[in-house]
């Protein structure tokens, strides 16, 4: 039998939102209690619509991302000719490096919001641009506005680029403008912050807390304390009051200026793309602590190639005046950039079929298992995307991204093995599935002594999953003989080239 599998279990986290939410009307990985621990809003949103008009399926992720990459390169396509590039050769090699270096194929198969992200953020920074530079103004300020709002709800780094739109717009003097499209762009986060604060969780989604390592936001001290993380990303152990009295002085001061010459050059077309594209960028360095993935940073290569296509035509046409050294050295430098990362964006798409084997293997099966013999039972794991949209266990996620209390724990490094005990005991769990390399501190495992290893599962050719072997315990001797029952009876279902080891083989 043929299954849509794909390249990431963070996929079916999403999912699993979206199912309870369609469903059961709770916003949770699990269907038992609100969890935020997905930081692209409108994709859940989107998703669970579907769903609640055709029933959960694998299929819609994929479409949802085909249609916008499409939509990419028809968008670009359209734009570059409206700037005046109609060189086919040109415009042929541009939509081509925009499929190659993102990449956009691997993107489409993690079936996230990532490729919804570039579609979104390539028009919003045509459109500001065009309504920065006085081009069809007031139409092009009120589409900037709308894409203003959505970028936020598809990644919360969409505030970035929205932040640096409202100050050039208060830099031209449009303060009414650049104030509404503010707080319209922040307002859905804002209600959403405000819900997750009411059910107990932080303003910030878990998923943006653990990966990019944001401080809680309960209150407005806490939201200071944000500021000063920031803060401490360009000088480490800066003073929070120091940066925050800099931050505005700088601001201030360039602000002064730029309203008191008013140059010309604010309404310059280039001037405006690649303000903006900057900005994206210098921020987006600061605030990130994700460290490199294609996934997080293809948005950034998908706009630098929109950008750069933009400035630099004329020396790749042959029709710039410049020196023809500095034409060489453009195309040189650009020939360097385009070979670096067009290796690596078709590696990862050379790898696509075994990130997806790798995700079928092993966690598409911890689902299946847990669906025959788990569902609605509780259950610990480290890895909870399929596991939740296919079983609908009660989950209890010892990394933390659906569970406040273990998040916290990890963040303020009190996880330990009496923490996973209480929290296991108090919820009731059967059984564990989990990686024991993600549990392990000083050459020894923080799990519980009590529990059971009662086998595991190795996959081979392991690129994408956390760990190429999954463990199997039982929290305690009554579970021991069930788990082990049960994982004799799925051996046979298991992809033969999955390894099994453990007492259910004897």
């Amino acid at each position: 039998m043929q299954h849509l599998v794909y390249s990431l279990d963070d996929a079916y986290i999403h999912m699993s939102i979206s199912k309870n939410l369609a469903i059961y009307g709770v916003w949770g990985v699990s269907s038992h209690e609100f969890s935020p621990s997905s930081s692209s809003l409108i994709w859940t949103v989107l998703l669970a619509a579907v769903y609640y008009f055709f029933s959960p399926n694998e299929f819609t992720p994929f479409i949802f991302n085909l249609i916008p990459a499409l939509l990419i390169l028809l968008s670009v396509y359209i734009i570059l000719k409206k700037y005046g590039i109609i060189n086919i050769y040109y415009l042929s090699a541009v939509l081509i490096l925009m499929i190659f270096l993102p990449p956009l194929p691997p993107l489409i198969f993690t079936g996230l919001e990532h490729v919804m992200h570039i579609l979104i953020t390539i028009l919003f920074i045509y459109i500001a641009s065009e309504s920065l530079s006085g081009i069809y103004s007031r139409k092009n300020i009120w589409l900037a506005a709308t894409l203003s709002v959505l970028l936020p709800v598809i990644r919360y780094e969409g505030i970035v680029i929205v932040t640096g739109f409202c100050f050039l717009l208060f830099l031209q003097k449009k303060w009414l403008a650049s104030f509404f499209v503010l707080i319209f762009s922040l307002l859905p986060v804002f209600i959403f912050g405000i819900s997750s604060i009411s059910h107990g969780w932080s303003f910030f989604p878990n998923s943006l807390l653990l990966k990019a390592s944001l401080p809680d936001v309960y209150s407005v001290g806490d939201f200071l304390g944000f500021i000063s993380v920031l803060g401490g990303s360009f000088l480490p152990g800066l003073k929070l009051y120091i940066f925050i009295a800099g931050f505005f002085a700088v601001v201030l001061i360039v602000s002064i200026y730029m309203l008191y010459k008013s140059p010309s050059w604010l309404k310059s077309r280039n001037f405006n793309l690649t303000a903006l594209f900057l900005f994206n960028i210098a921020l987006y360095l600061v605030y990130s602590r994700s460290g490199w993935s294609y996934r997080y940073q293809s948005f950034i290569i998908s706009l630098s190639i929109f950008v750069l296509s933009v400035i630099l035509y004329k020396y790749f046409s042959g029709y710039s005046t410049a020196a023809k050294w500095k034409k060489i050295l453009v195309r040189s430098g650009a020939a360097v950039v385009i070979l670096v990362f067009g290796v690596y964006g078709i590696k990862l798409m050379k790898d696509v079929p075994t990130t997806t084997r790798n995700i079928y293997e092993q966690q598409y099966q911890m689902g299946m298992f847990l669906k025959d013999y788990y569902k609605g039972s509780a259950v610990a794991l480290n890895d909870i995307g399929t596991s939740n949209y296919f079983a609908g266990i009660k989950c209890i996620d010892l990394w933390g991204l659906s569970n406040m209390e273990i998040s916290k724990q990890r963040r303020t490094g009190n996880f330990n093995e009496q923490s996973i005990r209480e929290i296991t005991l108090k919820n009731n769990v059967r059984i564990a599935i989990v990686y024991d390399s993600w549990f392990e501190e000083d050459g020894s495992l923080i799990l519980p002594r009590e529990w059971i290893k009662a086998g595991e599962w190795k996959i081979s050719d392991n690129i994408i999953a956390g760990d190429d072997v999954v463990s199997f315990y039982a929290v305690n001797t009554a579970e021991e003989s069930e788990l082990i029952k049960n994982l004799k009876l799925f051996s046979g279902k298991l992809p033969q080239s999955v390894m099994q080891k453990g007492k259910f083989l004897y």
